[in-house]
C-alpha cells in the first residue's frame, strides 16, 4: 500500500513538460539512492549495524524501487531511439544500485562511503549521458 501510495506521488510528479519528466525522475531516483544509503549509516559509524538496521535499508530500496517502476512507466515515450537506451541503460544501473544499498552496511564506514561515491559518480555519468541522448 505504501509503495503504491508512493508511487502515485511519483507519477503525480511526472505530469507536465517532456524534458521536466524526464529530469524529475531522474533527480528523484538519484535522490532515493543517497537516502536509502544514509539508513544504518549512524549505528555503522557506532560499530553496532543490526540485522533490523539491514531490513530498514533493503525496505527503504524496495519501497523507491517500486515507485521508480511506476514514475518509469509514466514517462513520455521517447523519440529518439538512444535516448531510449540511455535511459534504460540507467535505470538498469540504479535498481542494481539500489539493490546493494543493504549490502553497504556490512562492511567498514570507509568501504561504504567508497563504494557509495563510486556508485553515485557511475549514476551521474549515465544520467549525463541520457541528458545528452535526450537534448535535455
Amino acid at each position: 500500500m505504501k509503495a503504491t501510495a508512493i508511487g502515485f506521488v511519483l507519477c503525480a510528479t511526472f505530469l507536465g513538460a517532456h524534458a521536466q519528466d524526464v529530469t524529475a525522475w531522474g533527480k528523484e531516483t538519484r535522490s532515493a539512492f543517497a537516502e536509502c544509503s544514509f539508513v544504518g549509516t549512524a549505528d555503522m559509524l557506532m560499530g553496532t549495524v543490526t540485522p533490523d538496521d539491514i531490513s530498514k535499508s533493503r525496505a527503504c530500496a524496495e519501497e523507491k524501487i517500486q515507485g521508480a517502476k511506476i514514475g518509469y512507466q509514466a514517462l513520455p515515450t521517447q523519440s529518439k531511439p538512444a535516448a531510449t537506451t540511455a535511459l534504460k541503460d540507467y535505470f538498469a544501473a540504479w535498481i542494481g544500485a539500489m539493490k546493494s544499498v543493504p549490502g553497504l552496511l556490512a562492511g567498514s564506514k570507509r568501504d561504504k562511503d567508497s563504494a557509495s561515491q563510486a556508485t553515485k559518480q557511475r549514476l551521474e555519468e549515465l544520467w549525463a549521458h541520457v541528458e545528452i541522448e535526450a537534448g535535455i
